[in-house]
């Protein structure tokens, strides 16, 4: 089972999901995984072409999901955002303390 597998909650199989939306998160959990990618390594490991990926990367970066970096791409602060969203969330957090 990869890392992707892992983080994918169990859904209705027989339902249509979004594509292009399937393969931001693709790019994202690379990203995760990597620390750093650059666009032909993305490409090879999602098989889709430069363009798409490119296109994909430019929106994530529009919205400071991702970032480019020295040699590539790394994932933004914007998840710091939501992190800690979620985090306020979930009551049982209240008890854990800052160092």
């Amino acid at each position: 089972m990869d890392k992707l597998s892992r983080r994918v909650q169990p859904v209705d199989e027989n339902r249509e999901t979004i594509n292009s939306v399937e393969t931001s998160f693709e790019i994202i959990s690379e990203l995760m995984d990597q620390g750093e990618s650059s666009l032909p390594d993305l490409v090879e490991v999602i098989d889709l072409s430069k363009s798409s990926i490119y296109k994909h990367l430019y929106t994530l970066q529009k919205h400071d999901f991702v970032t480019k970096a020295e040699s590539g791409y790394k994932l933004g602060l914007h998840f710091l955002d939501i992190s800690g969203e979620v985090r306020g969330n979930i009551p049982e957090t209240q008890y854990i303390k800052q160092k």
